[in-house]
Parts: structure tokens; sequence; C-alpha cells
């Protein structure tokens, strides 16, 4: 009976969050996700678009498109993401993105994004579920300019058709960034569509708060 848990725990988290869960072979997955937040009195709408692309067993394709409407800043990349040989339940995955990023000020520069995944599947409250981390560095090609992204995923599937997912990310450079919490429920709409609603927030007195709602495309 474990094994079953952890083998539909496996099957659950690839669909849910990618990362070290590559795509199969033909499979696309498309989201689109909205960020309304607040931060420090100023309040903020973040877009982004992501896809991926099973191009074959072991390797994913794919690209993202990110824009704020209260600044200028946002990003575009393309990449690949490899699988990395390791011993079950654990997974790894390499990735390596190159784009374009724009800064609050307007200022645009080449943008190269490598990353790495690490995952496996787990049981909890009789349920299928996953932990993952997810870290990326993001280097100005002109500049030099470093950010640094982290995502520590737990998630957790209620029923075959939702997602119980609880998200701490860092998301920033190294002198300028903090921790978010973002909690969100995904529920299965149509064969192919799922619907994700959450919130965000900052443990800092004027940290980042707000609301986040996406929709799942799989192909």
């Amino acid at each position: 009976m474990r094994r079953a848990l952890l083998a539909a725990a496996l099957l659950c988290a690839g669909p849910a969050l990618g990362g070290p869960w590559l795509r199969e072979e033909g499979e696309l997955f498309i989201s689109s996700v909205s960020e309304l937040t607040e931060e420090d009195g100023v309040r903020d709408l973040w877009g982004a678009t992501y896809a991926e692309w099973g191009a074959r067993p072991g390797l994913n394709l794919g690209a993202k498109y990110g824009r704020a409407t209260a600044t200028e800043s946002g990003e575009t990349y393309g990449f690949l993401r490899v699988a990395v040989p390791v011993t079950p339940p654990y997974r790894v995955a390499a990735e390596l993105g190159l784009g374009h990023r724009t800064d609050d000020a307007g200022r645009g520069e080449p943008l190269l994004r490598p990353g790495l995944s690490w995952g496996r599947g787990l049981t909890a409250l009789g349920r299928p579920g996953w932990v993952s981390l997810d870290a990326a560095a993001e280097i100005g090609l002109d500049t030099g300019n470093r950010a640094s992204k982290i995502e520590i995923t737990l998630g957790l599937n209620p029923d075959d058709r939702s997602h119980a997912i609880l998200q701490l990310r860092r998301d920033g450079d190294d002198e300028d960034s903090d921790w978010v919490l973002a909690p969100s429920y995904v529920r299965r709409a149509t064969k192919r569509m799922d619907l994700q609603i959450g919130g965000i927030w900052s443990p800092d007195d004027e940290g980042k708060r707000g609301l986040l709602a996406g929709t799942w495309f799989t192909f």
C-alpha cells in the first residue's frame, strides 16, 4: 500500500509543479498566473506565462514570460531541463536558460539562468504528496548583477482531482530580498485544465501580501 501511494505521489507531482519531475515525451504544459500584491504601500500586479514541453525522455524545453505593471520590470527566457540520474525515490534535474530581463528602471540586458531542482514523493495523512527544492541564479550578462531564486514546496493531493500546495520562496538580489509564504489550492476543472487560487504573505511589517490566481493546461 505504501509503495502504491508513493508511486501515485510521483505521478501527481509532475503535472502539479514540474521542477525535478520532467514531462513525458510529447506532453505540453502551459500555465498563466497573476499575483496582485501590496508591499510598502505600493500595489502591483505581476503576470506570468510558462510553457514546458517533453522533447524526449529526460529532456524538456520551455519558456517563461513575466511582467509587473507597477514597474517596468520583467523577464523573458527560454530554457532546457535535463534529468540527473539519482537513486529513487529522489528526483534531480538541471536547467539552463537564456533570455532577457528588465529592472524597475526599465534597463534591459541579456540574462543567463542556471538552475537545479530536487524532489521526492511522500505520503501524509494517508494521501500522496511531494516535497521539492528549486534554486536558480539570474545573471545579467551586461552588468554581471546576480539575483537568486529559491522555492521550497510541500504538496499534498487530498483526492485525485486536487493539490494543496504550501510554498516558501525567496526572490531577489542578495541585498534586497525576503522570504514569502504562498499557500494555494489547485482543482481540476476539466480533463486538460486546472484552476489555482491562493495567497501571498511576508512576515515583515511592510512585506508583500496579496492574492494569486492561475490556470494550468496539460496537452
